[in-house]
C-alpha cells in the first residue's frame, strides 16, 4: 500500500466527515518499502468517532479502509496462492513434452500458473493459435487435461472460471480463478 492508497482511503473517511486514521500515522507508515496497513491493524479505524448519528457512515468508511489494507495494489489478489514464476530452465524442461502432446514441432512457453499440483502453461506453437494447456501433474508424467485458446472480454471472467472448473475437474479453485482473471483482466 503506497501513499496514494493511504490518501485515498483517508479521503473516503474525510468525505464522510470521519477521521479514519491520523495523517501523521499515514505518513510515518507510508514510506517506500514499508508494509501496508494490513500489517498495522491498530492504525485502521482507530480515530473513529462513535456518535450514533454517524455509526453507519463509520462502518462503511472502516470497511473501505479494511478493503484497501487487505488488497495488494499490484493486482496479486486474484492470483493469491498461485505461483506464476517461470525460469528458462523450467521452460526448456516442459516445452518438448508439451510440443509432443500437442503434435507440433516446438512450443514457446510464455507463461505458467502452478497451484495444488496443477499447472497451466500458455504456449505459442507457431502453427496454431496460442493456447493455455492444463495439467493435473507434471507434463512428463501425464497428458494434458484440457486446452483453452481464443480471446476473452473483461465481463467473461466468471464464465471462464466456470468453464475451467467444468473442463478441468479437480483443479484448485484459486488456480481456476487466477486463470480466468488473467485472460480477462490481467493481461490488459
Amino acid at each position: 500500500m503506497d501513499r496514494r492508497d493511504l490518501l485515498q482511503a483517508s479521503l473516503v473517511g474525510a468525505a464522510m466527515g470521519i477521521p479514519v486514521v491520523s495523517a501523521k500515522a499515514q505518513v510515518s507508515e507510508a514510506r517506500p518499502g514499508a508494509p501496508g496497513l494490513s500489517r498495522y491493524p491498530e492504525l485502521i479505524c482507530t480515530q473513529m468517532r462513535n456518535s450514533n448519528r454517524r455509526k453507519l457512515a463509520q462502518i462503511v468508511a472502516c470497511s473501505v479502509v479494511a478493503v484497501f489494507a487487505g488488497t495488494d495494489t499490484t493486482w496479486a489478489a486474484p492470483c493469491s496462492g498461485v505461483d506464476r514464476s517461470l525460469t528458462r530452465e523450467q521452460k526448456a524442461a516442459v516445452a518438448p513434452e508439451i510440443a509432443r502432446q500437442l503434435q507440433v514441432k516446438a512450443v514457446d512457453v510464455m507463461q505458467s500458473f502452478h497451484a495444488g499440483g496443477w499447472s497451466i502453461f500458455y504456449v505459442d506453437t507457431h502453427e496454431t493459435d496460442d493456447a493455455y494447456v492444463f495439467y493435473s501433474r507434471v507434463p512428463a508424467r501425464g497428458r494434458y487435461v484440457t486446452l483453452w485458446g481464443g480471446a476473452a472480454t473483461t465481463d467473461e471472467e466468471q464464465a471462464i472460471r466456470m468453464w475451467t472448473i467444468k473442463n478441468a475437474p479437480g483443479i484448485p479453485r484459486n488456480l481456476a480463478g487466477c486463470f480466468a482473471w488473467s485472460v480477462t483482466k490481467g493481461n490488459r
